[in-house]
């Protein structure tokens, strides 16, 4: 069983450090701790965000009230500048016997005209493979037809009679 969901950021810089105009890399990590309750499994943490990006001076003054605004950043060398920021983590998943692991699909990144980066990626709670045996139903299911088998074959019936 697994359970995905989408991931959704949009961050800037703070006009003193300038415009993102390429995101070089990006990498997000999930950082958790997990609960169970009667119907979820449920993770608390962080995304851990980190991203290198081309830089330039800002052109003009923007509206970049929207999303995350990193306020600092370190310079790797002139123009490329690097930055980590951590966005709260907070997933139910549907319960099972062991909680699921978060596995974060590529990032997909786009620089947006006003200097905006919007930030993607897919999420996927993927549980453990858990064998057939090991489900509640198919052991019930197998009992069941033992039964009925011994029940069919006549075995009880002759057990019935010798006593």
């Amino acid at each position: 069983m697994n359970y995905s969901f989408e991931l959704k950021e949009t961050c800037c810089l703070v006009p003193e450090i300038g415009e993102i105009t390429e995101v070089v890399s990006c990498r997000i990590v999930p950082v958790t701790s997990w609960e169970k309750s009667e119907d979820a499994w449920k993770a608390k943490g962080i995304y851990h965000l980190s991203c290198e990006i081309n830089i330039r001076e800002a052109q003009e003054p923007s509206e970049r009230e929207a999303g995350i605004v990193i306020e600092d950043i370190d310079f790797i060398k002139n123009g490329v500048g690097y930055f980590e920021y951590a966005i709260p983590l907070y997933v139910e998943c549907p319960p099972s016997e062991q909680a699921p692991a978060l596995r974060i699909e590529d990032p997909v990144v786009s620089v947006k005209e006003n200097a905006l980066v919007e930030i993607g990626a897919v999420v996927h709670c993927d549980y453990p493979r858990v064998s057939k045996k090991d489900l509640p139903f198919h052991r019930l299911k197998e009992s069941y037809s033992k039964s009925f088998l011994t029940t069919y074959r006549g075995e009880k019936r002759k057990q019935e009679t010798t006593e």
